[in-house]
């Protein structure tokens, strides 16, 4: 068992294109825009993934191939996901940036306190 593990762990090694890559973007001097801005930086990820959606719904319609409604309904729950304003993802960037309160989670934990 110990080889087996050795030759995946080698396997990785070389060939890091197998990882998955995470998308990331810097957007800090979104913060210079207006609220409107900012709210459309914050909805890009969400727009992405809806693009990617519609993508995978054109290429099912041609193909039939059902893991494409399962990637597609993964995706719905990873957008549900991103936007859980507890947690800082874009639901709490969106929901900072809709009632234009910077450090959301600072001041919510200020006024439970006080």
């Amino acid at each position: 068992m110990t080889g087996m593990s050795s030759l995946m762990g080698n396997t990785r090694w070389h060939c890091p294109h197998l990882r998955p890559v995470p998308f990331f973007t810097n957007v800090t001097d979104s913060y210079r825009l207006s609220r409107a801005g900012r709210l459309r930086t914050d909805l890009g990820g969400l727009y992405f993934n809806a693009v990617f959606m519609l993508a995978l719904a054109g290429i099912y319609t041609a193909t039939s191939s059902e893991v494409l409604l399962l990637v597609i309904a993964f995706t719905h729950l990873e957008m549900l996901e991103q936007l859980m304003p507890f947690v800082r993802f874009d639901g709490y960037f969106i929901l900072s940036d809709w009632v234009e309160i910077p450090n959301l989670a600072q001041q919510s934990q200020r006024q439970t306190l006080c």
